[in-house]
């Protein structure tokens, strides 16, 4: 049979290799043909992975690099996060001068951490490991996924005058050194991502007129300084002091157990009105959201109930505030206390949104993987009266969106509390099963059911999974997907 392929230009065989995104699937190539035997080497990016056995991984790398002869290359991609595999910073610092001295667009290394290796190592033994990471024009975008271990040292001088995008994520970092890399030597710099820890409890200055994104989580520091004119988008793991000029910022993500004060974490400039605001934390979210008048999708976490937080639960629904104006609105929330009230609650302060979409998280006891709930005793669980619904006005709200359903007594107390809220534009209802289910409690009376609790004119959607397969889906209880 006549080979047509090996008769093709190198440059369409290059890229047929560059599919595989694999330099080790790319060189056993080779025996196919003697015309195959070295294309693999000439290829302008290099991809080297975890497939291949863990004991010959780095040297995998280093040969690689070695063979490689192509004229120009663009990408290294290292990924070898391989749990176990003793690394150290000497050994990837090749690496980086390789990238550098090939003038890459594209550097990306990910090593597992080196924890282990340290606790089994004696302190008395243990060395400080330096990873220096060299400077060069062309380069466009960095990742680095190191280890906190080692040193990353960032040289005084020389421009990035390219670089778009940093991630580093693992590595201890001198403060003034991360600085000055920011402030004064990336002049097109505009993502950058930040999982350190400082050398030592300090200070952060920065200033970039290019940055749009930044996100960051940093050890030992404390407080960041930061004059962004064009930022636009933060998301902040674990706040730390703040002090931050953005006058273009539009998405806000706050993560972990900070939260917000006005004194501490100042957002100098900022307007009042958001594109997007999300926090994954219900002890942050209150005092964050006041912030801001008007946000255009708004992403809330409130499942942090579970055993011993009625005192906890029981602020949450006291809490005196208005939600945002909001076109989306996305709320998490558990079901160890009444989901039904703490809904009710979350409805009575988002009367300005027009979307609601509501995952139900289930509370589940982590060692016996079983739900588990509050006590039916609990005064969560007292029953909800007519007049519960009294100030829940949803004048605005045209679809509501309900996710991970299981037909629990909260979910439908819910739904027929829903029914009685101030809605005249409410349009659709839209439920989805747990994916992850087995089965579905979702039965077709209990679809009915939900049905008659709504006036006549609005549809309302069932979207029935088991065992993450779609099974059925009911729109006015007509049957339109039935077993895939």
């Amino acid at each position: 049979m006549e080979d047509l392929i090996s008769g093709l230009p190198d440059e369409l065989l290059h890229i047929i290799l560059l599919r595989l995104r694999s330099t080790r699937a790319a060189a056993q190539t080779s025996v196919l043909s003697r015309r195959w035997r070295r294309l693999w080497t000439n290829l302008p990016e290099i991809f080297v992975d975890a497939a291949q056995p863990k004991a010959t991984i780095l040297g995998a790398v280093d040969g690689a690099l070695a063979a490689c002869s192509a004229p120009a290359v663009d990408r290294l991609d290292v990924s070898i996060n391989c749990t176990g595999l003793r690394v150290r910073a000497c050994q990837v610092e090749p690496w980086l001068r390789f990238a550098s001295n090939r003038q890459m667009r594209t550097l990306h290394v990910d090593v597992p951490p080196q924890k282990r290796w340290r606790i089994l190592t004696p302190k008395s033994e243990r060395e400080e490991e330096e990873l220096e990471l060299p400077v060069w024009n062309s380069v466009t975008s960095i990742t680095l996924k190191i280890d906190y271990g080692w040193r990353l040292k960032l040289l005084p001088a020389g421009m990035f005058t390219a670089l778009i995008d940093i991630e580093i994520n693992n590595a201890t970092v001198d403060s003034r050194e991360l600085g000055t890399l920011v402030s004064s030597r990336c002049p097109r710099l505009r993502n950058l991502s930040l999982c350190i820890k400082l050398v030592a409890v300090s200070n952060i200055y920065m200033r970039s007129d290019s940055l749009q994104s930044l996100s960051f989580r940093i050890q030992n520091a404390k407080r960041l300084e930061l004059q962004a004119p064009k930022l636009e988008a933060i998301t902040i793991h674990e706040a730390i002091s703040l002090h931050i000029s953005a006058p273009e910022l539009a998405k806000v993500t706050w993560n972990g157990n900070v939260a917000y004060h006005p004194h501490s974490h100042q957002l100098i400039n900022v307007a009042r009105h958001l594109k997007l605001l999300e926090s994954d934390s219900n002890r942050v979210v209150w005092s964050l959201v006041q912030r801001f008048d008007e946000v255009e999708e708004l992403v809330l976490d409130v499942d942090g109930f579970s055993k011993g937080t009625l005192g906890l639960y029981t602020s949450f629904l006291k809490e005196n505030i208005t939600l945002p104006k909001s076109e989306k609105l996305h709320i998490s929330l558990g079901d160890y206390h009444s989901f039904a009230s703490g809904m009710l609650h979350l409805l009575r302060i988002c009367n300005r949104t027009r979307k609601l979409s509501v995952n139900v998280c289930r509370s589940a006891d982590p060692l016996q993987k079983k739900h588990i709930s509050c006590l039916l005793s609990c005064h969560c669980r007292l029953p909800m009266s007519t007049s519960m619904t009294d100030g829940v006005n949803l004048s605005l709200l045209e679809e509501v969106e309900i996710r991970c359903f299981r037909s629990s007594h909260g979910e439908l107390q819910f739904l027929e509390t829903l029914s009685r809220c101030t809605a005249e534009i409410l349009e659709k209802l839209v439920i989805y099963t747990d994916p992850f289910e087995k089965g579905t409690s979702l039965t077709k009376e209990i679809c009915k059911n939900i049905r008659k609790m709504f006036r006549p004119n609005l549809d309302v959607i069932f979207i029935l999974y088991s065992d993450e397969r779609l099974v059925s889906a009911y729109i006015r209880l007509t049957p339109t997907v039935l077993k895939t």
